[in-house]
């Protein structure tokens, strides 16, 4: 499964399961990949980051956190790129795959 179906597929198993609870609930790492699916919806879907702060204003910061407690370099450089909205949405999809490879191993190891 490449990682943009594993990224909906997994993300709707994180949102039902939030849902089923809430979001402290999540694990550090089923967080760090909502704020990703949140992050990825906006851009795919808008082309800005306008979508993200209606569902989850916090998604970069919170995402850009776990990274550097992680060691995730890939998705801290991505999100690095974030204080230039443009910038980070034209770069988004250079990058996707590295960072998305980052929270995909991390949850396949969990």
């Amino acid at each position: 499964m490449d990682n943009e179906a594993w990224l909906i597929e997994i993300g709707d198993e994180i949102i039902e399961k939030k849902a089923n609870s809430s979001y402290e609930d999540l694990n550090n790492i089923e967080q760090s990949i909502y704020c990703f699916w949140v992050i990825d919806y906006a851009v795919r879907n808008s082309g800005t980051l306008e979508p993200m702060k209606e569902l989850h204003p916090s998604a970069i910061e919170v995402l850009l956190n776990n990274a550097q407690f992680n060691n995730w370099s890939k998705t801290i450089n991505l999100l690095n790129l974030s204080n230039n909205e443009k910038e980070f949405c034209s770069k988004y999809y250079e990058q996707f795959e590295m960072s998305c490879n980052e929270l995909r191993s991390a949850y396949e190891n969990t």
